[in-house]
């Protein structure tokens, strides 16, 4: 039976201060070469958190609003401060009665040249989908279901994953 001793946290606690030695090294400025006089390693040198900080929140970065509009139309909308975009290809409505996703009529949106996707259609600031309150079956109670998947970024830092939301409009009377 192997017991975690006194021998087995030697090799970890000599990498994690190697780590730290060499982390050290790297934030030196250049005419320095005194590790004691070196800057403090704080969580921000180390992390990069200025970057991290910079980054919003996915419910604030793609802020999605739905609402039912003139008792004919399902508006979603989304809102996205400067320098983030949402991927075109990425968006896609289901509802809960229907299994095939909705299809949906789309702007035309902006071409990047996306390093891990090439060429791709986003959409920065806003986005307006309009869908047919006609193509809906609402639900016992009166409300419409819907899946929302979407996915951005914000501009030359962050890739958020996929967002799925569910959305619910109760119908007007």
């Amino acid at each position: 039976m192997f017991t975690f001793g006194k021998y087995f946290l030697c090799p970890i606690l000599f990498c994690l201060l190697s780590c730290r030695s060499l982390l050290m090294a790297a934030e030196l400025e250049p005419t320095t070469k005194n590790p004691f006089t070196a800057p403090a390693l704080t969580q921000t040198n180390i992390l990069n958190t200025d970057v991290s900080a910079a980054i919003l929140p996915v419910d604030s970065a793609f802020a999605l609003t739905a609402l039912i509009e003139a008792d004919t139309n399902i508006v979603l909308m989304w809102n996205m401060p400067p320098g983030y975009y949402l991927y075109k290809k990425s968006l896609v409505v289901e509802t809960s009665a229907n299994t095939q996703p909705l299809t949906l009529t789309l702007s035309v949106g902006v071409t990047l040249s996306d390093e891990f996707f090439g060429d791709v259609e986003v959409y920065f600031d806003k986005l307006l989908l309009s869908l047919p309150l006609s193509q809906f079956d609402p639900t016992e109670n009166g409300t419409i279901d819907l899946l929302v998947t979407y996915q951005g970024c914000a501009e030359k830092l962050y890739c958020y994953p996929l967002v799925q939301k569910n959305v619910s409009l109760m119908l007007p009377n």
